[in-house]
């Protein structure tokens, strides 16, 4: 019996084994970036980006050969990676065509980020969402990013190419953003989830093209005369300082202009391979964008959040106007929230704790002295404090949507979820009286035990120059 049973196991082997439906690595592509533009039929228009692989088999039916650099705007070369854009009726659908066009199966398990144009992101994203939401091969974790210009163009300017890996460049794109706090970090899982949550509304990384450049002696960044027509433009404050001086003595201001305050992308003034600036983050209410928030007001975001880790803000010395304290911030513990509710009237007083290390002073004042020094953190404190409640202050009045997650805090005051959502935490939130609190501790003032001015470290000037 046993020997018919061995038998009968063996033959079971030979019959059930196989690789009939065996896959290669290399029978796919493994789309990395995924564009969604308007389209001018009234359909979606759908961008692609995947690798080459390796000896220069481009797996596509794009055609073209390698090139070291990024392509331009009516190349399918992107680096070391092809970029295909079609318009179809659906988004599952124009991937089905790109299927019969390109030698190889389309696969999505791979793919790094979402890009979505603002002229989009401002119709409504539910109904792009909620088909990769049930799509077996999507992962989670991807970047969710809203692009101020076309996603396609975007995409054609995005050159990663620093390392072999496409994949690996724009990982650690997005880990970087997460370490400095100027963009937003947004996962797909985090969007969609907001976009169906009765106690917060979604907000994504922000993108742009740059298309400024740094201005070269005597003359002004690239694109401004494109901008203005070929005329100087009639903001005063934004000409260099030493424009009014003789020729020869041009002086230019490197310190920023705005100290205190952040930058939006598109507009820094920079020059480098990859021309798209990810920076700030966009704001939405219910599934339609409704505004942006700069890379300082982004920073101020992920503290209420608690998702803020580090970063360095630049101060105007409160003792010398003319110079910058460059202040390391650190988020020192979670934030803590106290809820009140008196019927349809909510209280929300938040508590934030920073750290703060003080990295350069430009002036020489001696803010290592311990009196010097608890002045400078009364001074940063109030800063922070003032634009924090701005921010919250401009999602109220001016955007009215919650992206802070304030009421899943006041859903805690309620005996059931039903309840939560009968009261329409997101239509109240305009209305919500809502105040942070900041504490700040300056820990190190850096290397060195006192600052001395210039002056005294060489002597008086005027003895000096007899």
């Amino acid at each position: 019996m046993s020997r018919k049973i061995s038998v009968l196991l063996l033959m079971l082997c030979v019959l059930l084994t196989g690789c009939f439906d065996a896959s290669e690595v290399d029978d796919s592509i493994y789309i990395v970036g995924l564009g969604l533009d308007l389209s001018p039929s009234d359909s979606i228009r759908m961008t692609i980006q995947y690798p080459l692989y390796k000896g220069g088999d481009s797996g596509g039916g794009s055609g073209g050969s390698k090139s070291s650099g990024g392509g331009d705007s009516n190349s399918k070369m992107v680096g070391e990676t092809i970029i295909d854009t079609i318009d179809a009726p659906t988004l599952l659908e124009g991937i089905e065509i790109l299927d019969v066009t390109i030698p190889r199966k389309i696969s999505l398990m791979h793919m790094k980020m979402v890009f979505i144009s603002e002229a989009l992101a401002r119709k409504g994203v539910g109904a792009l969402v909620a088909p990769l939401a049930r799509y077996r091969e999507i992962r989670s974790n991807m970047a969710m990013i809203i692009t101020k210009d076309s996603a396609e163009n975007v995409m054609r300017e995005n050159k990663l190419a620093i390392g072999s890996s496409t994949l690996k460049d724009m990982e650690l794109l997005v880990y970087q953003m997460s370490g400095t706090g100027l963009s937003y970090n947004t996962t797909f899982h985090d969007f969609s989830k907001a976009l169906l949550s009765s106690g917060e509304q979604a907000s994504t990384i922000y993108a742009a093209i740059n298309k400024t450049q740094l201005s070269q002696e005597g003359g002004q960044e690239k694109g401004s005369d494109e901008q203005s027509g070929g005329q100087q433009p009639e903001n005063k404050t934004e000409q260099k300082q030493g424009e009014n001086k003789p020729s020869g003595q041009q002086e230019q201001d490197i310190r920023p202009q705005f100290p205190g305050k952040g930058q939006v992308p598109g507009e820094i003034k920079r020059s480098s391979e990859n021309m798209v600036d990810y920076l700030g983050m966009s704001v939405f209410h219910d599934e339609k964008m409704v505004g942006t928030l700069d890379s300082y007001e982004t920073r101020y975001a992920l503290m209420l959040t608690g998702r803020y880790k580090k970063g360095i803000f630049t101060f105007t010395d409160p003792e010398d106007a003319n110079m910058m304290l460059p202040i390391d911030i650190i988020a020192s513990r979670a934030p803590t929230y106290k809820v009140k509710k008196d019927n349809d009237v909510v209280q929300i007083e938040q508590y934030l704790e920073l750290d703060g290390n003080v990295d350069a002073i430009q002036s020489r004042i001696n803010y290592e002295k311990l009196e010097k020094l608890q002045q400078l953190e009364q001074y940063i404190e109030a800063q922070l404090d003032k634009n924090i409640n701005a921010v919250i202050q401009k999602t109220q009045k001016q955007y009215n949507t919650d992206i802070f997650g304030y009421g899943l805090q006041v859903a805690h005051k309620f005996g059931t979820i039903q309840a939560f959502e009968e009261f329409m935490w997101l239509d109240k939130y305009k209305d919500a009286k809502i105040h942070a609190n900041v504490k700040l501790r300056l820990r190190r003032t850096g290397t060195m035990v006192k600052s001395y001015p210039f002056s005294k470290m060489k002597g008086n000037s005027e003895e000096v120059s007899k």
